[in-house]
């Protein structure tokens, strides 16, 4: 219930658990850097910054999305199924199983190893 309320709540912001603000505290912040070079190189006055994500575990956008997995326990859940991609999306969520003590069951989609690389992958 707690991921349906957040979902569908008219309230502007949604405050970010405790729990899962503690797990997102073992490898964040993640630096953010000036790309100065990129700045000379375009001739803009703008200031343009990104995030380094290398120095987290796994892919760190889907750490962020993997954060709905870090509710569940506040909701009795004990085991989780999700499908992944890429690997990124079920890596975020066997991660986050395992800090919390939930069994994660992760399934690799067919197209994901089906597929024959080509020049554009």
């Amino acid at each position: 219930m707690a991921l349906i309320q957040q979902e569908v709540t008219k309230e502007r912001w949604v405050e970010i658990p405790e729990p899962v603000r503690d797990v997102y505290r073992l490898w964040r912040p993640t630096p953010l850097y000036r790309a100065r070079r990129l700045e000379k190189a375009l001739r803009t006055p703008a200031k343009i910054f990104y995030k380094y994500e290398g120095v987290s575990r796994r892919a760190a956008q889907a750490e962020h999305r993997g954060g709905p997995g870090l509710l569940q326990p506040a909701e009795g859940v004990k085991r989780l199924a999700t499908e992944t991609g890429a690997g990124q999306w079920g890596s975020a969520l066997a991660f986050a199983g395992q800090l919390l003590g939930i069994d994660v069951k992760i399934y690799m989609v067919r197209v994901s190893y089906d597929q024959k690389p080509t020049a554009a992958t």
